[in-house]
């Protein structure tokens, strides 16, 4: 004799979790912090080394564009501090969404495209 029982387990919820965090930028206090949205609470934040800066921001993934000394630098948003520069060329333009981050360079009318885990590796000869 021979039997089966058929069971069709528990139905499970697909969340996508979100933190709810935006990167905000303070030029007065040369800061760029990370607001929470929902508790509307600044949960931290670094300071870029210069004055002339940008944040470039694509879900988890956070940059910042730092104009003057022509560098791009990821921020770890788990323990708040920024990552080595990666130089960019002279008057590079950075943009930063889909997760890909565009570096453009009139000058040599160049264009590179990069992931946000390759950037370290960026390399304006290749």
């Amino acid at each position: 004799m021979v039997g089966a029982i058929v069971y069709p387990g528990f139905k499970t919820t697909e969340v996508e979790l979100n933190d709810g965090g935006v990167w905000v930028v303070s030029k007065s206090k040369n800061a760029v912090g990370r607001l929470n949205y929902p508790s509307r609470v600044l949960d931290g934040a670094v300071t870029p080394a210069s004055t002339t800066f940008d944040i470039l921001q694509d879900a988890g993934e956070v940059f910042v564009d730092d104009e003057s000394g022509s560098t791009l630098n990821q921020v770890s948003p788990a323990n708040m501090r920024l990552g080595g520069d990666k130089q960019l060329p002279g008057a590079a333009d950075v943009s930063f969404g889909s997760e890909v981050i565009s570096v453009t360079d009139a000058a040599s009318g160049k264009v590179w495209a990069v992931s946000p885990s390759t950037v370290n590796g960026f390399d304006e000869e290749a």
